[in-house]
């Protein structure tokens, strides 16, 4: 019974050293190719590692990857004895939304895959790597050997956050700007601005004047892209939905004349535009508007952002109108008020009123002219002895 166990255990044995013999050679066979990939990894100037799962072992490394994680080599060398220590440096919220693609490499749905992390360096600070990895080896559905490479882009993503913050105030300052504000795309206007200077169009306004079809293709390319608050308010729309579906009710038949004049105004290289206009509210009231377009900095060339700001001016043109109405009847006053006083001589003396036999004549003519002038009436002494006379004899 022990001699047959004995047997049994020296068969296996000599299994496992025909198997190690086996495994030797194909050690021998790869080791050129494996030594080549080393020393390719460990003179690069990128970060590349050559990473052994499921032990978590770092078999090869470059200088660089040491440095990006603020390591020295000899400290990753003892880092390497530790399983899973750099898993165990990666954010734990982010560690959860890798955790599925790391399963989709092991089981053999992907060979590759990229993604980001936070990565706990040796100061104790977060930094932010980007890894790009491909499976090497695959075993029986398990990963074996993945190469990978690590980019530091902790700085990008700085400044990404610091333009997400840019942006999150900028929408706030857009949105509740008390001026109606628009963001337009006039990148398509431009390329077709472009193609007329290319076939010869040099006077833009006498171009656009004659040829209104190209007007109204001008018109189909300007894309609006966002309206603020104070548009919708003062254009009595419920939402900007609703408000953007209906923009042929909003402009005039003004609107297209000031919009060869932004036509004409873009081609000749300007980057800003002003005037006043008239637009419609979705109730069909008339909106006097002061415009005035600025293309952002940085998109002089291709025009594909535009702010476009409008201030309502319609209760000062009222306003204007008014005062307008008022200085005439002011000037007509004044002028009627000058012919009476050509007509009415006074003695500087005794402030009596000279009557000559042209007086009467003068008065006469003013009242001709002026037939909205009151006076105060009464009967003078020679007609009231005249309507005495007549009414006695009436009697």
């Amino acid at each position: 019974m022990v001699d047959n166990k004995i047997e049994n255990l020296k068969k296996q044995i000599d299994i496992l050293n025909e198997e190690n013999r086996n495994l030797k050679e194909e050690l021998k066979k790869c080791r050129p190719a494996d030594e080549r990939l080393r020393s390719i990894i460990e003179s690069s100037e990128i970060a590349v590692i050559d990473y052994l799962i499921p032990i978590s072992y770092h078999l090869y490394y470059c200088p660089e990857f040491a440095k990006i994680l603020g390591f020295g080599d000899d400290e990753i060398f003892l880092l390497n004895q530790e399983i899973d220590w750099f898993a165990n440096r990666i954010h734990k919220d982010d560690y959860k939304k890798i955790q599925p693609m790391i399963d989709d490499l092991k089981s053999g749905k992907i060979d590759s895959s990229h993604f980001k992390i936070r990565f706990l360096s040796k100061e104790d600070k977060w930094i932010y790597l980007k890894i790009y990895c491909i499976v090497k080896e695959r075993e029986k559905n398990e990963i074996v050997r993945i190469l990978a490479v690590l980019e530091d882009i902790t700085q990008q993503q700085k400044i990404d956050i610091k333009l997400m913050s840019s942006e999150r105030r900028y929408h706030g300052i857009f949105e509740n700007s008390p001026l109606s504000l628009w963001e337009e795309d006039w990148s398509d206007v431009k390329k077709y601005l472009n193609k007329l200077q290319e076939n010869g169009v040099e006077d833009f306004e006498t171009y656009f004047q004659e040829h209104p079809q190209a007007v109204s293709k001008c018109i189909s390319l300007v894309k609006i892209l966002d309206v603020n608050k104070r548009t919708l308010q003062m254009h009595k729309a419920h939402n900007k939905n609703v408000f953007l579906s209906n923009l042929s009710l909003v402009f005039t038949d003004s609107s297209e004349k000031y919009f060869i004049d932004e036509l004409v105004s873009f081609a000749n290289g300007k980057t800003t535009y002003e005037a006043e206009n008239i637009h419609r509210t979705l109730d069909g009231d008339i909106l006097n508007i002061k415009l005035r377009m600025n293309v952002v900095p940085g998109y002089e060339k291709n025009l594909s952002k535009v702010i476009v700001s409008m201030m309502d001016i319609t209760e000062k043109k009222k306003i204007e109108k008014e005062l307008e109405e008022l200085k005439t009847e002011y000037e007509a006053l004044n002028k009627s008020h000058q012919e009476l006083e050509s007509a009415i001589s006074i003695c500087l003396s005794c402030n009596k009123v000279k009557i000559d036999e042209d007086f009467n004549n003068r008065v006469l003519d003013y009242l001709h002219r002026h037939p909205e002038a009151e006076f105060i009436h009464y009967v003078c002494s020679d007609c009231r002895e005249k309507l005495i006379k007549h009414s006695k004899k009436e009697l």
